[in-house]
C-alpha cells in the first residue's frame, strides 16, 4: 500500500520551487552532457516513451 502522507501535493509553492531548483542545476547538467541548448519540446508517445524535438535556427542570406 502507497503512504500517500509522504507524498508532496502540487501546490504554488512547490512549484516554484521546482522551477528554481531546475533553473539552477540544468544549465549545467547541459554542459556536463554536451548539449548546446535544451530542447524545444519534449513529448511522450503513446507508448509511454520520451522523445525531443529540437529546432535548428539558420541564417539565410
Amino acid at each position: 500500500m502507497l503512504d500517500t502522507g509522504a507524498l508532496l501535493m502540487p501546490n504554488a509553492e512547490n512549484v516554484k520551487a521546482l522551477q528554481q531548483h531546475i533553473s539552477q542545476r540544468f544549465p549545467d547538467f547541459l554542459a556536463a552532457n554536451n548539449i548546446p541548448e535544451p530542447p524545444a519540446k519534449l513529448n511522450m508517445t503513446v507508448r509511454g516513451k520520451l522523445y525531443c524535438r529540437r529546432i535548428i535556427h539558420t541564417q539565410s542570406n
